[in-house]
């Protein structure tokens, strides 16, 4: 059983070992009945690229391209709230939330470019507040930096990684300090990364090179690669099934390889040209955009399930909320979004996990797990002895 797995179970069990236990739980809902996309409209010139799903707030926050800003888009109403980032291009999102340090932040790269063919200028990460939605703290980083994707048990504090594409490289940044300490060497235009956390391994997708490179280790020098692509642009995850999957831009395929072997399983043909992809842990199912105005869905096998319409030029796509049931669309032409309900209606339960009598608490986290089905949101207050923690 894999960690967080077991960490959620306990959370069920541990009433009669010494612990007092606060939650509830939806039911599981059958299989997945696509409904119609709902659109939500954003200011005109926004150019939507990417996107990330904040558990804290239950929001979706959105790279506006064309208009230097961030939207927060609220999971349940559908409400935006603009935040003025400062900077031009802002490209990438990763959601950076700590209940330990109380951090509640989406990090949003800045290419500092005015096109998506161009990224050779200074980039810079700003730092969005979402409790106060208002801007806190802008790091310089690489040329050009695209994606960015956070592993918070790596380092004290946390580690955030931007893949720097004009610079060939990507800048490790201290989550809690907001320093970036060390560059790691990449072959040629990374674009996607990924932190899987059972392997400590930092995958990144370099869309020149036609690989996707593995880099791990203490010091992140240990490297391996797959090739075979053609221009790989986003990586995404399935934790239970140790399997990653790759949008491949120039062939228009979707490729699936596993996290131990890193041998290429299967890859199939969506068409036009693939770019954002998700997994979707409730529906066990990978969701791929693609810029000729659609959705991708793919089975865990490589069967192409159904493709949804979206808007226009769509590049982002983050999978999952599991508290609404629903993945975000970007669609970078149509200056708008489009929701797609995944067809649960939503999986998330919170449980909070408190200690009675524990000697000494040394910190505590919020733990996202799937167990039979449902999607567990874990607080969890750490005693002496275990102190492995561990974040979704």
């Amino acid at each position: 059983m894999r960690a967080v797995e077991a960490w959620a179970l306990t959370a069920l069990l541990v009433v009669g070992l010494g612990f007092g236990v606060v939650g509830h739980a939806k039911a599981q809902a059958p299989a997945p009945a696509y409904s119609e996309p709902y659109t939500v409209a954003l200011p005109t010139g926004a150019a939507p690229l990417f996107n990330d799903w904040n558990p804290v707030n239950d929001s979706f926050v959105v790279a506006e391209s064309g208009l230097h800003a961030a939207a927060v888009i609220n999971a349940a109403t559908r409400t935006v709230v603009q935040v003025n980032l400062l900077k031009t291009g802002p490209f990438g999102v990763e959601n950076v939330s700590n209940a330990s340090s109380g951090q509640n932040e989406a990090w949003v790269s800045d290419s500092g470019a005015t096109s998506l063919s161009t990224w050779t200028d200074q980039g810079f990460v700003s730092v969005v507040n979402l409790t106060t939605d208002s801007l806190t703290h802008t790091i310089p980083v690489g040329l050009g930096p695209e994606r960015l994707c956070y592993a918070y048990g790596l380092f004290a504090g946390g580690t955030v990684f931007v893949v720097n594409r004009g610079s060939d490289n990507v800048t490790v940044i201290g989550a809690s300090n907001y320093t970036a300490w060390a560059s790691v060497s990449t072959t040629s235009q990374p674009i996607g990364c990924l932190y899987d956390d059972d392997t400590a391994t930092l995958f990144v997708s370099d869309y020149a090179s036609n690989q996707v490179n593995f880099i791990g280790g203490k010091n992140l020098t240990d490297w391996t690669d797959t090739a075979g692509f053609n221009g790989p642009t986003v990586v995404a995850h399935s934790d239970s099934a140790h399997t990653a999957y790759v949008s491949d831009y120039n062939s228009g395929y979707v490729s699936a390889f596993s996290d131990g072997s890193r041998l290429i399983l299967w890859s199939t043909s969506v068409g036009g040209h693939p770019y954002g992809i998700g997994f979707d842990d409730a529906t066990a199912q990978v969701y791929a955009a693609n810029i000729a105005g659609y959705v991708s869905v793919l089975s865990t096998s490589g069967a192409l399930v159904t493709t949804i319409p979206t808007g226009s030029y769509t590049i982002g796509i983050h999978a999952y909320d599991p508290c609404d049931g629903y993945l975000l669309a970007d669609n970078y032409g149509s200056d708008n979004v489009t929701f797609i309900s995944d067809g649960t209606g939503g999986t998330c339960s919170v449980v909070v996990v408190v200690p009675i009598g524990a000697s000494t608490v040394i910190g505590e986290a919020v733990v996202w797990a799937i167990v039979g089905g449902v999607a567990w949101a874990v607080v969890v207050a750490f005693v002496e002895g275990r102190k492995r923690r561990r974040h979704l």
